[in-house]
């Protein structure tokens, strides 16, 4: 158990408890509250978080994530963390699984706590959620295997549309060997959505016979100890959705779109080994572009049937130095829509560095894959313009001290959004960080003493640093 207290100055006290058990090799939990008496606004805020794992069998798990703060700007207010401080919503979970040979089955209570609005009775819980599926399970002989996805969930809210849903999806497969061309696997199947109410406060049901064609081959070649990986992909999918304006949206179960189109996909990896003879991936690529059937049949004027193409990477150029990105082109307005990169050095134990840059253009963006195909890139939706950087450094030494640096640069505004720097000293017995942040709002200066003989301990004020 470990207690502290929270000090910052004229804006006011608090402190927390931390707490951590281990019952068995099956069953440990964390338990985790703070409190701060904010005087500017004159409220006392409060945040809990519990987490417990326990383990009945081999084949039943069971985990409960509990979250919760009782003020939306909680995080905002006082978190160092600039992850915590970005999200929209905190979810609580309680979650029961099994898991058989062919099968999975999983009971889910889940509560989410929108942060971006002041009551949070709006906002539709899965009070509970049941599913069920059947993977791979292959017909006696035949080369025909069966698959089934179902689940069954509550929609609950205080105010507004609460309905039950209940999703039915059964689906043939049959691969067919094509002697040294690849694996070809049609498919069929039906999804039955049933809503005990729709829009119209009357049971609405959505019915869809998708179809499919799966065509994917893998090659490889081995040369002075390098390994080629290449595995070609084609997907073609027929999934006729009718317009059902009466379907409550809440998930992309409920958005589902109707589709006729292809998908294609090559993935590559250049793979070599080492002094103890492991295989070691030096380059990873992957290319995707999905074709709309029905946007090239279309009569209509400016019509797109190719996706953004999307492209993938990482790349080893040493063990030491590697650089990955993520990108989607518009093939009609040349230029980029989204390009994500990271450079990173790692020289364990001494450094430690990044180099991160983030690009979203704005406006409709294609969605990176949907319930049927991963990979399928012909959904948008919208999203805002977005452009920064990122830096993150940590310089360790061999006398126990250590350097830190974090930032996050905006290159629309040509300011600085967060800056962060941290000095740590370990000796044997004891050590001491001492930080300093500043954001826009407000800037923070934290130390941390450790006595290592009455029982160190760690802390998440310091973790996103060092």
């Amino acid at each position: 158990m470990t207690f502290n207290l929270d000090h910052r100055g004229a804006r006011g006290d608090g402190g927390g408890l931390e707490y951590r058990y281990v019952l068995s090799k099956f069953s440990r939990g964390h338990l985790e509250t703070n409190y701060f008496y904010d005087k500017e606004d004159q409220v006392g805020k409060w945040e809990i978080r519990y987490n417990h794992e326990q383990r009945f069998t081999d084949r039943i798990n069971t985990k409960i994530d509990v979250h919760y703060v009782n003020q939306q700007d909680f995080f905002q207010e006082l978190s160092d963390a600039t992850a915590e401080r970005a999200q929209q919503n905190i979810e609580s979970n309680l979650f029961v699984t099994y898991r058989g040979d062919e099968s999975f089955a999983y009971l889910l209570g889940r509560y989410t706590q929108d942060l971006t609005t002041p009551s949070n009775s709006t906002t539709a819980q899965r009070l509970p959620e049941v599913g069920y599926s059947l993977i791979e399970h292959r017909l006696g002989q035949s080369p025909v295997y069966f698959n089934f996805e179902s689940n069954a969930v509550n929609f609950w809210r205080s105010e507004g549309l609460t309905t039950q849903r209940v999703d039915l999806y059964p689906r043939l497969s049959a691969p067919i060997s094509l002697s040294g061309a690849g694996t070809l696997t049609p498919w069929a199947g039906i999804r039955e959505t049933w809503y005990s109410r729709g829009t119209a406060e009357e049971p609405v049901s959505r019915e869809i016979f998708p179809i499919g064609l799966h065509w994917e081959e893998h090659l490889s070649k081995e040369r002075g100890g390098s390994v080629h990986l290449l595995s070609p992909s084609l997907m073609y999918e027929y999934i006729p959705v009718e317009d059902h304006p009466d379907v409550p949206q809440f998930d992309e179960l409920d958005q589902l779109q109707d589709r006729n189109a292809v998908t294609a996909s090559v993935t590559q990896r250049f793979m070599r080994r080492d002094v103890k003879g492991a295989m070691q991936e030096r380059i990873y690529l992957r290319f995707t572009e999905t074709y709309n059937l029905r946007d090239a049949r279309s009569d209509e004027e400016d019509t797109e049937p190719f996706s953004d193409f999307r492209g993938e990477a990482v790349v080893h150029f040493t063990d030491y130095l590697s650089l990955g990105f993520d990108a989607f082109y518009d093939l009609y307005d040349r230029r980029f829509s989204f390009w994500n990169t990271d450079l990173t050095i790692n020289l364990p134990p001494y450094l430690i560095a990044s180099l991160g840059q983030r690009y979203t253009r704005g406006g409709a963006l294609p969605q990176r894959g949907d319930l049927f195909n991963p990979l399928y890139l012909g959904d948008e939706e919208p999203a805002p313009r977005i452009q920064f950087w990122t830096e993150k450094i940590v310089i360790r030494t061999p006398w126990g001290v250590s350097l830190a640096s974090r930032a996050y640069f905006d290159a629309e505004t040509s300011k600085f959004v967060e800056i962060a720097y941290g000095l740590q000293y370990e000796d044997q017995c004891w050590g001491i960080t001492v930080t300093y942040l500043d954001l826009n709002t407000r800037n923070e200066f934290s130390f941390m003493l450790n006595l290592k003989g009455l029982g160190a301990t760690g802390s998440r004020k310091f973790a996103s640093i060092f």
